[in-house]
Order: structure tokens, then C-alpha cells, then sequence
């Protein structure tokens, strides 16, 4: 096999350490703003210092509607997850352009309904010892940010990540095994995962791009390959096919987890907690949610800047994305904190998380480039602020 370009580390992560030092001083203030830290609270005690010795566990109201409310989007995340993959299947034996059409178009109704629901994932980053099995599904599911040349072809990096190295089978052992092997970012498998092998760079990949290749050809054997399924195109036919079966494998045992009525079940857990400490773990997963997303947001402008102006759509794509993926995310968080409004001093809050998602909506429709073919200016600024005062808020809380 011919010597393939590595992938630049460097360019591949776009991280800037000091932006990651100035975010995690931003979340260490948050935190320490609380008389307790998150970490100091991961082993919940079963119940809270000030509470009577008399009391006994009872699950919240509020708990049973954010419970019943995740499952209602998880059924649907199951549903759009089957059929996913069922479109998947056709576009790699049919390749016509309505099929990555259909694909695309049941994707994003899959990213919604499950990112609605990323506030429940981070109630493994909240009682660990509790939730821990959530912080997988975070993993398999919905990495994010995604370092793109990991899977395949990107920038000035064509024969980049894991559809050109040869030496990697593709088969579930192997793709698990690689996924978020040195970095989260490094992700294989999952939503965003797969919608860069779906989609291409340039967000412009075409149903013909999926055609198989039978034959080796004479510019094939100069190149170094020597069997069919070594070949680029068909390594990403089977990754693509790969991927959208264990995405909706592991949407299915996510959604077995969530139904489970078994004594040491997810829900059963929150059951088992004491009053102040169910309105905590919700409150405290909404903050930290909220943390991440202002993470992604100064990252994905140091991205937009890094990345080859020659290639706006490139730049418009990942813009458009984001805001479509954290719309959802508040939406999910505002239907949270409207259920915990009525035993929280939250309300006030709404209004500026309805703000932000509006904000993120007009991005989702602001036109491809302007007159000179340069992606418009996305400024993230009034959304990262908002959202750091939400978080403090929510960090302040006084419980009862």
C-alpha cells in the first residue's frame, strides 16, 4: 500500500490551549460559586443535610413529567434511528439523489428529537455513581465537536483518517475500539460521526459517490491497493453502513434503559433521592449542559477561522449545524426548567433561553454566501453570554 499523508495533529484539533484554560477558568468560577462543588456532590447521599430525620424519599411530580418528557422524544429517536439506517441502506444500493435527500432529512429529525434530551445525559457528569451509563451513550451517540479528518478526507488532508488507513477493518470491534481513543473528538461512531461520512467536507457529497467500485484498476495498483475493499469509496460505503447500524443498535438500548423498571433502574435512582437532591441533579445538569454548549461555541469560531476561506460553504455548514444542534439543546432545556418552574426560582430565565434559541433559529436560515461568495459573519458573542448568566443561575440555586 502506498505511504499515505498523515494527519497534521495540530491542524486536525484547531484547539488553542489557551482558550481551553480561559473556558475551564470560566467553569471552575461557575462551580466554586456553590458552597459545594458538582464533584463534591458525585455520591449523592440518600438524603440531604438539612432535611428532617422523618423524611422519606418521594418522587417529585416534576421528576415523573422531565421523565415522561425524554421518553416521549426517545421513542421517536428510536423510531427515526430504524429508519435511518433503513435509508442508509437504500442509498447504497439505489444512489439516487432523493435517497441522500431521504437520509439527510431523517437525520436531522433523529439530532432533534435526541438532543432534546442532552440535558438527562449529563446526569452522569452530576451523580456519576448513579448515572455513569448515561456518560457512554454521550459517547456512542452524540459526540461532539468531531475532529473530521479522523474519518476521512478533509482540508488539505486528502487521504486522511480512518477511510484511507488500509490497516483498520471496519467492523464494530474495531470502530468502537477507535472511537474517542485518545480524545472525545475522535469520534467513529454517532450522530455527527456519521453525518460527515454521509455529507463529505463541503457538505456536497452526492448519492453517485457511494457507487461501488469491482474492479481494480491500473491507477488503483500504482497507488498501492491490491484488493477491492482496500479502496477509499468502498471503505466509506462500509463505514457509512457500519455506522448507522450501531447508531440505531445503541439508540435501542438507550431506550431499554430509559423504559426499565427494574429496581436499580435510571429512574428507579431518581426515585430513590430526596427531595432537594432530585430538583439538584436536574438544575445541575442544565448548568452543566449549558457550560459545554459555551464551550462549543468559542470553538467552533476558532474553527471558522482556521479553516480554508477558499471553502465557505465549509465554514456556513459547521455555523448552521451547531446552531441547529444547540436550538434543540435549549429547547430540551427550556421545557426543563418550565417543568422545575414550579419549584424553582427559574421562571425568570425562560424568556432569555427563548431569546437565545430564536437567536440560533435565524441562523439556520441566514443564505449560503453573499455577492462576493464569503459565508456571512456569525457572531457568537450575545448567545455565549446569555448562556454563561443562565449557568450561573442555576449554579446559585439555593435548595430546600
Amino acid at each position: 500500500m502506498a505511504n499515505l499523508t498523515k494527519i497534521n495533529e495540530p491542524f486536525m484539533r484547531m484547539r488553542s490551549m489557551t482558550l481551553k484554560f480561559a473556558l475551564l477558568f470560566i467553569l471552575f468560577n461557575l462551580v466554586a460559586c456553590k458552597d459545594k462543588s458538582v464533584a463534591q456532590q458525585d455520591d449523592l447521599p440518600e438524603k440531604p443535610a438539612a432535611a428532617p430525620r422523618s423524611e422519606k424519599p418521594k418522587l417529585l411530580e416534576s421528576s415523573k413529567a422531565l421523565w415522561a418528557m425524554a421518553e416521549k422524544d426517545i421513542n421517536q429517536a428510536v423510531l427515526h434511528a430504524d429508519a435511518l439506517e433503513k435509508a442508509i441502506n437504500t442509498l447504497l444500493e439505489r444512489r439516487q439523489p432523493q435517497n441522500i435527500v431521504d437520509a439527510n432529512q431523517i437525520w436531522r429529525e433523529l439530532m432533534h428529537s435526541f438532543e432534546r434530551n442532552a440535558i438527562f445525559l449529563y446526569l452522569a457528569r452530576v451523580a456519576p455513581e448513579k448515572f455513569g451509563v448515561l456518560r457512554s451513550y454521550q459517547t456512542s451517540l452524540a459526540a461532539w465537536p468531531i475532529e473530521p479528518g479522523y474519518l476521512d478526507a478533509f482540508g488539505p488532508y486528502p487521504y486522511s483518517g480512518l477511510v484511507f488507513d488500509v490497516d483498520i477493518p471496519i467492523n464494530e470491534v474495531t470502530l468502537r475500539g477507535q472511537n474517542g481513543m485518545t480524545d472525545a473528538s475522535e469520534a467513529s461512531v454517532g450522530l455527527y460521526a456519521l453525518e460527515f461520512i454521509l455529507n463529505g467536507e463541503n457538505h456536497d457529497r452526492s448519492a453517485i459517490a457511494f457507487k461501488p467500485i469491482t474492479q481494480i484498476s491500473e491507477k488503483h495498483k500504482e497507488a498501492g491497493y491490491t484488493r477491492i475493499n482496500e479502496l477509499p469509496r468502498n471503505r466509506r460505503r462500509e463505514l457509512l453502513k457500519l455506522q448507522a447500524k450501531l447508531l440505531n443498535k445503541d439508540m435501542q438500548h438507550l431506550a431499554e434503559d430509559w423504559h426499565s423498571t427494574k429496581s436499580e433502574s435510571l429512574f428507579s435512582r431518581i426515585a430513590s433521592l430526596p427531595r432537594a437532591q432530585q430538583l439538584l441533579i436536574f438544575t445541575q445538569a442544565a448548568a452543566h449542559c449549558i457550560v459545554d454548549q459555551m464551550m462549543v461555541l468559542s470553538e467552533l469560531k476558532q474553527q471558522s477561522t482556521a479553516l480554508d476561506k477558499s471553502k465557505p460553504s465549509t465554514i456556513l455548514a459547521n455555523n448552521q449545524l451547531q446552531a441547529d444542534r444547540l436550538m434543540h439543546q435549549l429547547q430540551g432545556i427550556h421545557a426543563a426548567l418550565s417543568i422545575l418552574s414550579k419549584e424553582l426560582p427559574v421562571a425568570e430565565n425562560l424568556e432569555k433561553l427563548e431569546a437565545v434559541s430564536i437567536e440560533l433559529q435565524a441562523i439556520l436560515k441566514t443564505p449560503p454566501a453573499n455577492a462576493m461568495g464569503e459565508p456571512p459573519n456569525i457572531e457568537w458573542q450575545t448567545a455565549f453570554t446569555t448562556l454563561k448568566s443562565i449557568a450561573q443561575t442555576l449554579f446559585d440555586l439555593k435548595l430546600n
